[in-house]
């Protein structure tokens, strides 16, 4: 089946299908029994409009039910309806099914009509048919897959325009050999990773570029503080879910707890993660110091990480420190903990396991005492170092007499630290690295 949107029709064209089908319906429309109430859709912007189904009031029993768009078709075709029209026709072996307004209304495709397919909390708006039921899922696979797709060429296009046509040069291919010289002779090696090594697994960046979250909501992003949610948990938890919406808006479907898990876990670790990876894997000891939430790093395979801003997969109990993964809580209006304590359950007000604006760092005198005692290399990947307390660590680094390296793409204030600064994406960087490595 395929669907297309045209000059305010939406089409439906069915392999293999006869004129059989058609003429049996053709003649018996009786009335004007059924009325559009909203289309349902997987996504509805101003750029993609996917309709999976409509949902119809039957004007005879007053009853609302959701149906697929061939379900729709086939009723309105029999019964008619007050403000839309089935039409159909058969071209071969295709029949062509086709919904259009009447009475001068917006075209289906409008999004006036859409409604997501699914509540936040992924209910169905009114009873749906089977069928719809059971294509939803599938819908809303296929549609976060075109998201993250969409993304992907957009992001390849803004690097093809900023791509200067110009020779590798040889100062750059020094810096690459140069690095891969201090990771053969470094036993222990600190990564400190910020919000670059994280977009280039397309999670959009907080607050270093004008598209971040930062500049696009600041309120939003600055409500999330510890006096909030002691003060205001239902007004905390219901920010927080809207901050993870405006963080993940260009990859959702729709907007609901299970597609909004769904997407975070998409989410994949680049070969910037890879590569940290599998030098412990060769017999390195490799430290994580990261500033970024989204786990990819232990996704990736490295088992000695500092989360110094927390991760946003996990919710915690500021009592009995037990911890929950986010799923199992995002359904909650304010979640709670149900651990037993004793002879009573716990019932603290859960907090996400992420430094929120105000709080300290995590383990960050257990960042410094590695850094000091432990460390042959320092290498900093995709941060500018404008947080504190995570910028004085290079500054650390080289008061201990320890090779610093800073992947960057753009210059920062610290750079003049560094025994050598490689501006470039880590990607890119790795994988020059790693040809070396290999001689």
């Amino acid at each position: 089946m395929v669907e297309s949107h045209k000059g305010g029709k939406i089409e439906d064209w069915d392999i293999g299908k006869g004129p059989k089908e058609l003429s049996a319906v053709a003649d018996t429309t009786t009335k004007n029994r059924y009325e559009l109430i909203n289309t349902l859709a997987v996504w509805h912007t101003s750029e993609m409009h996917e309709i999976v189904g409509l949902m119809l009031k039957d004007l005879a029993t007053s009853q609302t039910i959701g149906y697929s768009f061939r379900e729709a078709w086939r009723l309105i075709k029999e019964h008619g309806s007050t403000n839309i029209i089935a039409d159909g026709e058969q071209r071969g072996i295709l029949t062509i099914r086709m919904l259009t307004t009447k009475n001068g209304l917006a075209s289906l495709d409008d999004p006036q009509w859409a409604i997501s397919v699914l509540t936040e909390q992924d209910q169905p708006h009114t009873v749906y048919s089977k069928c719809l039921i059971q294509n939803i899922p599938k819908r809303i696979k296929a549609a976060r897959l075109s998201r993250f797709s969409n993304v992907m060429r957009k992001r390849e296009i803004v690097d093809t325009k900023k791509v200067k046509v110009m020779e590798e040069n040889n100062e750059q291919i020094i810096n690459y050999k140069k690095l891969s010289d201090y990771i053969k002779k470094a036993k222990k090696i600190v990564v400190l990773s910020g919000a670059g090594m994280s977009t280039e697994s397309l999670i959009p960046d907080f607050r270093s570029s004008k598209e971040s979250i930062w500049m696009r909501d600041k309120l939003l992003l600055s409500q999330k503080t510890n006096y909030q949610l002691t003060t205001s948990q239902e007004d905390f938890w219901n920010s927080f879910k809207e901050l993870l919406y405006l963080v993940l808006d260009d990859f959702l479907p729709i907007k609901s707890n299970n597609t909004l898990l769904e997407s975070i876990r998409y989410f994949e670790p680049n070969v910037g993660h890879q590569f940290f990876a599998e030098l412990e894997q060769q017999g390195k000891e490799i430290l994580i110091i990261t500033q970024n939430v989204d786990g990819l790093h232990t996704k990736a395979g490295n088992s000695k990480i500092i989360e110094l801003h927390g991760n946003i997969n996990k919710v915690v109990c500021p009592v009995c420190q037990k911890q929950y993964d986010l799923d199992t809580v995002i359904q909650e209006d304010v979640p709670r903990c149900i651990n037993k304590v004793g002879n009573k359950f716990c019932q603290a007000i859960l907090r996400p396991d992420m430094v929120l604006f105000g709080d300290l760092v995590n383990n960050f005198e257990e960042a410094v005492e590695e850094v000091k005692k432990y460390t042959d290399l320092l290498i900093v990947a995709g941060t500018s170092l404008e947080v504190s307390p995570a910028n004085k660590l290079p500054c650390l680094a080289k008061e201990h007499g320890i090779n610093t390296v800073m992947i960057n793409k753009e210059e920062t204030q610290f750079d003049s630290l560094f025994d050598l600064v490689i501006k470039e994406e880590i990607g890119k960087t790795v994988k020059q690295v790693k040809s070396f490595l290999r001689d």
